[in-house]
């Protein structure tokens, strides 16, 4: 074997005990939740990736509006589904949305897709009160409100506050944790203690 090969092969061992890490810790971290992990075998949009397809499908358990996660946090949700593949929407895909919150202050709003940030993977966080407590450096969690997510999954951090005195209301851009363009792997949360 040549040395090209053997430093590939061990390259390639290094990634998988990582990507095997993190799964054992989400599944510690999230012991409430049933995970099922997929492999990306697909992706489409323009700029960055907005849908994903995976691996796997109805035949291992996975089914449209179940949330999609990876140990750095949330992915995005299931939007189809077949025998043994599926597709995933992206949280920055502009119909996408989920219930936020703000973790230091507990300000709640919603976190949506937004057409402007195509090329840059940032999302909005909208709906906020003119008064809301939101700065930039907050991390922002999904709220379980309202949406097809669970509670206390990590979204991102916020990088900017915008008010808009017409709707007297602020919104926030979120660069999310997750690089979605760079992902192999996700995890299907199948099932979790809301029973959902």
């Amino acid at each position: 074997e040549s040395l090209e090969g053997a430093v590939a092969d061990r390259d390639a061992a290094i990634e998988e005990n990582e990507r095997l890490r993190g799964y054992l810790e989400m599944k510690q971290k999230y012991s409430s939740f049933s995970l099922t992990e997929a492999l990306i075998i697909g992706r489409e949009g323009e700029g960055h990736s907005t849908f994903l397809t995976l691996n796997k499908g109805k035949n291992d358990g996975i089914d449209i509006g179940m949330a999609v996660m990876v140990s750095e946090g949330l992915v995005g949700s299931v939007c189809d589904a077949g025998v043994s593949w599926s597709r995933v929407r992206v949280l920055n895909e502009a119909s996408s949305s989920a219930g936020a919150y703000v973790n230091r202050s507990g300000e709640v709003g919603v976190l949506c897709g937004d057409i402007a940030f195509k090329d840059t993977g940032y999302c909005s966080l909208k709906y906020l009160s003119e008064d809301a407590d939101v700065v930039e450096g907050d991390l922002i969690y999904t709220s379980g409100e309202g949406s097809v997510y669970p509670g206390g999954i990590y979204i991102g951090r916020v990088i900017s506050v915008e008010s808009d005195g017409f709707s007297r209301t602020k919104s926030a851009t979120v660069e999310c944790a997750v690089e979605f363009d760079s992902l192999k792997y996700v995890v299907v949360i199948t099932s979790h203690e809301n029973g959902d």
